[in-house]
């Protein structure tokens, strides 16, 4: 495993965590923004992306909603 789709709330113990930890791990982290609460800060995406995670939306990447 290479890639990581990453989505949930954008909170200091839940989804930031997770992507902090997969870029430490050499992961690629995606964080898909439309597959994520509205409930972030300005803070927490600027240290994700900082971290190296990047964000798309699902249809980016093919996914088509059901």
């Amino acid at each position: 495993m290479k890639t990581v789709l990453v989505l949930g709330s954008v909170t200091q113990d839940c989804l930031k965590q997770t992507v902090l930890d997969a870029c430490k791990l050499g992961l690629q982290v995606v964080v898909l923004k439309d597959a994520r609460r509205t409930e972030h800060t300005a803070d927490n995406l600027k240290e994700i992306s900082q971290a190296g995670a990047l964000q798309a939306i699902a249809s980016d990447l093919g996914i088509k909603p059901s």
